[in-house]
């Protein structure tokens, strides 16, 4: 059973992440997605609201060094991030690519299970995700973030294109 009972399409999703997973169909979880798979794969205990509250920001993400895997981003790297909640627990055999200090699983794959995820959000550059930061002010505000202050970060990397072309790599790998 997933978690978030109360969104109608959480469980029909899981069930479907589940027989994608059985079929070996590669499934990439982005944010709320890679709390899915997670759900979906471990079971609800693998997320959990956030102890230290709503992360939002271009916050550093420590990209791992995973031997005979193809994702060649490494170190510290900032990355844009906005939510609440965060996974604890990924599938069994997953390798880790990417840890955080506010969220630990920040970039995950398991070729067993088909599926990768990712907490942060790599879609996003610069300009989109403080776009998206002016456009959420009152959110951010009542949490005590600053926009402008938001704003005035940028990603030393953009990330989207590295994990997109592994993912499709792994996909077709």
């Amino acid at each position: 059973m997933c978690i978030n009972k109360s969104v109608g399409f959480t469980e029909p999703v899981c069930d479907f992440i589940r027989q994608c997973a059985t079929q070996k169909i590669w499934q990439l979880g982005v944010c709320y997605g890679h709390q899915l798979l997670c759900q979906a794969l471990v079971g609800p205990d693998a997320v959990r609201a956030s102890p230290k509250g709503f992360e939002a920001g271009w916050k550093p993400v420590l990209f791992l060094t995973v031997q005979h895997y193809s994702l060649t981003v490494r170190g510290v790297r900032k990355v844009w991030q906005h939510h609440f909640d965060e996974v604890t627990t990924v599938p069994e055999g997953t390798t880790m690519f990417a840890t955080g200090e506010h969220s630990h699983v920040q970039c995950w794959v398991s070729t067993e299970k088909c599926a990768m995820g990712t907490q942060f959000h790599p879609e996003f550059g610069a300009a989109s995700g403080n776009d998206y930061f002016r456009n959420d002010a009152e959110n951010l505000n009542r949490h005590g973030l600053k926009v402008d202050d938001l704003a005035a970060e940028t990603p030393d990397l953009i990330t989207g294109p590295e994990v997109f072309d592994f993912f499709f790599g792994q996909r077709s790998g």
